[in-house]
Order: structure tokens, then sequence, then C-alpha cells
């Protein structure tokens, strides 16, 4: 009877780690470096929020997250992987759910969660603002252009990465971000 050889099963091992970090690397590579940007910029934003506390489900008082897409499954699922390397926000636990876009809308979520875009979604982001608005959803796009056309929270690129807000959405949704963020942020009227 052959006995396994201290050898074969550490290179086995390291092939699972390997394969593993390969996984990572392409679920990842599947986000574009201004999605990345935005799912690693999120978390601030929403600790922004100044009533996020008093706002939750006391009964369930979890955050979520809706990962908003239309066709990409596979970035929804590449983006909650990322995303779900935070447990809390301010001492909150965060519950991350992948959401079609035309499934969003007939949910009835508690107030002040969030909404993160990672698609464009041109066809539905005026109706995506309103069911924002209307739910005092936090929502959040990574992409140029959209915070300027109603969407309340996204960023900017210049010499460094600074939060954008569009102040009428956020007054529309009855929400109050932090002094300190406001004066960090470019603002949209």
């Amino acid at each position: 009877m052959r006995r396994p050889n201290k050898h074969n099963s550490l290179l086995a091992a390291l092939l699972l780690v390997l394969l593993g970090y390969s996984l990572q690397l392409h679920a990842q590579a599947r986000l574009s470096p201004r999605l990345q940007i935005g799912i690693n910029l999120l978390p601030g934003v929403i600790a922004a929020n100044t009533a996020l506390r008093s706002q939750l489900d006391q009964e369930d008082p979890r955050l979520t997250i809706y990962i908003v897409y239309a066709a990409d499954l596979l970035q929804a699922d590449a983006a909650s992987e990322q995303l779900a390397r935070v447990d809390t926000i301010r001492d909150i636990p965060v519950d991350i759910r992948i959401v079609r876009a035309s499934d969003l809308f007939k949910l009835q979520p508690s107030r002040h969660h969030a909404v993160l875009m990672i698609e464009r979604l041109v066809d539905q982001r005026e109706r995506l603002i309103d069911f924002c608005n209307r739910h005092q959803l936090l929502l959040f796009s990574p992409f140029k252009g959209d915070v300027e056309n109603g969407v309340m929270t996204g960023f900017e690129v210049t010499n460094k990465v600074l939060p954008a807000i569009n102040m009428t959405a956020l007054t529309r949704a009855r929400i109050n971000l932090k002094a300190f963020f406001l004066r960090i942020a470019i603002k949209y009227e």
C-alpha cells in the first residue's frame, strides 16, 4: 500500500489556495475600476446618513444594501462578494441583496437602506430615482454623470476621489448627511 507523500499533500493544498485566489481575482476583474472605487466608498457614504440608526426596523435592525442590476448577474455577484467584506456600518449589521432593477420596484423596503447601481440602467434610471426618493433609500451610482442627472450620491475623480452628492435628490428623499461629509463632497443642485 502506498502512503501519501507529504509533498503531494502540500502541492494539493497549494493548488487549492491558488485556485481560490484565482477565482477571487477573476471576480474582481469583472468589476470596472469605477465600480470597485464605488464599492469601497459606499460604506462611508451610508455611514454619513444622520438618521441611519434611528430609522431602522427595531425588530430587524439590519442595514440592507440592494445591488441592482439589469442584465449582468455575474457582475452583481462579484460586486456582492467584494461588498460582503463589510460586516457592519456604524455597528449595524449589513445584509447584501442582489436584485434585478425590475424586481426592486416590487419591494416595500424600509427607509434608510441603500441601493448600489452596478450598471448604467439608463432606461430605468428615472424610475429608480423616484423609487429611492419615495422610500428614502440612499441611491449610489459609480457612473460619471449620474449624480448630475438626479442620482443622490456617487463620486468624482479629480486629482483625488471625492464623494459627489445631488442636494436636490437628497432633499426629495428626506435624507440628511453629516456636516463633515457635506463639506468635503462635490455638490450638485
